[in-house]
């Protein structure tokens, strides 16, 4: 039994088979029962009106003739039928009865039909006093009813049987080949591991429910392939990242060892080549904290913000730290919910990269303006500008335009600012010509929030 149970929650076709099949057998016997009911309903107020019908004859025959003999035995031939056993009394005595009766006695009942046992036979019975001292009594076994009720009975089991059997073995071929891509795609799946990320379940048949799951897990599968190389590039871009200034430090331990301890030149050398190195680890370090955070949707303390102001602050940052590089900047009051560290994390990042990336004597310009229900900060620069095939990647994490890696960032930055603008609701557009400059556009709704089912959509 327990070997059966199992093999039975270890096939979804069986079980729906079965499910099925109880189904189908509950809805048969509920079927049965009704037309058996119904018939025996029909059978007995059939019988019922013959009893009354074969008493009325018995009644107007007497009343149509002057002298009637109530022992004639066509009296009460041609009152019934032969089904029926119909008897005379006159005076409490029985004078003419049916020639069917044979040794049956029937018990004297003057009423409406009801139902007797007799001889252990089910009896339909009803007698009526038609004046003058004679009574009429008839009664209808119910014999052939119940035979032909129990017949009906056993072809109705019989047929039950048999279409519950022919469901059973019909259904389950017909459910087995419904869920035949299901045993693919399972058998499939457990081929696929992180160096079959490639593979994809095949497509084909009618687009039914199996169909789409196996699209589905086709997508899924291209986004953990792009998620497990995003991370292997990640891991190697960290890697190399951290493996510069370790090997940095390294080395001038080493030489510290050897020659620094006596060397005044060599150990000042050593120190701030160290220190550099720690803060660069330490800077990538909080970067990755940081990007974490930003990731995982942190609350943000969101307040009423003017742009322009948080445009002229950076922008004068900016000047400040550009040496030959021209920053100017034009705002104009906007207001958005945001967060004011946050978001200038992300504007100073854009900006950065334009003066960081730009040409001699370049210049970079910060704009804002309104468009739709949206505040957009412009960050143009006049730089080397970024190749068109390049662009997608722009936002990944490590990833860098300059691929010999002699840039002073990680790769960041850009993946900074895209988490920041998208926790405000907001995107980063970015538009390019090689060798002439770029442009970075900023989308942040506008506060306060436009009425709703008139947001503009990015």
């Amino acid at each position: 039994m327990k070997r059966f149970r199992d093999y039975i929650d270890g096939s979804i076709g069986l079980r729906l088979t079965l499910y099925y099949c109880a189904i189908l057998l509950t809805t048969l016997v509920l079927c049965g029962f009704v037309v058996i009911f119904g018939m025996n309903f029909a059978l007995t107020k059939e019988a019922n009106s013959k009893i009354r019908v074969a008493i009325l004859n018995v009644q107007n025959t007497l009343q149509n003739e002057e002298n009637p003999n109530l022992s004639d035995p066509e009296l009460v031939d041609q009152a019934g039928s032969l089904e029926l056993w119909i008897q005379v009394y006159k005076n409490g005595e029985i004078i003419n009865k049916s020639p069917n009766f044979g040794n049956i006695k029937i018990p004297y009942y003057d009423g409406p039909v009801k139902p007797i046992l007799i001889n252990g036979q089910e009896v339909l019975v009803s007698g009526k006093d038609i004046g003058d001292g004679v009574f009429v009594e008839v009664a209808h076994p119910l014999k052939r009813e119940k035979h032909f009720l129990a017949v009906l009975s056993g072809l109705l089991i019989f047929l039950m049987m048999g279409a519950t059997l022919f469901a059973m073995v019909s259904g389950y071929i017909s459910v087995t080949n419904t869920l035949g891509p299901l045993a693919i795609l399972t058998r499939k799946v457990k081929e696929i591991n992180t160096g079959k990320l490639d593979e994809r379940i095949p497509l084909s048949g009618p687009k039914d429910e199996l169909y789409l799951l196996a699209q589905a897990f086709n997508e899924m599968l291209e986004r953990l392939e792009k998620g497990f190389k995003s991370q292997q590039e990640f891991v190697a871009a960290a890697s190399h990242d951290l493996r510069t200034p370790l090997a940095v430090i390294k080395s001038y331990n080493d030489l510290l060892k050897r020659w620094g301890k006596d060397d005044k030149k060599i150990l000042e050398e050593s120190i701030q080549t160290i220190s550099g190195a720690t803060q660069r680890m330490e800077r990538l370090v909080n970067d990755l904290l940081f990007l974490a955070r930003v990731e995982s949707k942190p609350r943000i303390n969101f307040v009423k913000l003017n742009i322009k102001e948080l445009i002229e602050e950076i922008g004068k940052e900016a000047q400040a730290l550009s040496q030959n590089i021209s920053v100017t900047f034009n705002s104009c009051d906007l207001f958005v919910n945001a967060d004011e560290d946050y978001l200038r994390r992300a504007l100073w990042a854009l900006v950065d990269n334009a003066i960081k990336y730009n040409k001699e004597n370049g210049e970079v310009k910060i704009i804002s303006r309104q468009e739709g229900n949206f505040a957009v900060i412009d960050i143009i620069d006049s730089g080397i500008g970024i190749k068109e095939d390049v662009l997608p990647r722009l936002f990944e994490k490590f990833y860098r335009v300059d691929s010999s890696r002699q840039s002073a960032g990680f790769g960041l930055g850009l993946a900074l600012s895209k988490e920041i603008i998208q926790l405000h609701g907001g995107d980063i557009r970015v538009t390019s010509r090689y060798k002439e400059g770029s442009k970075f556009s900023i989308y942040l709704p506008i506060y306060p929030p436009a009425i709703k089912g008139k947001n503009a959509t990015l």
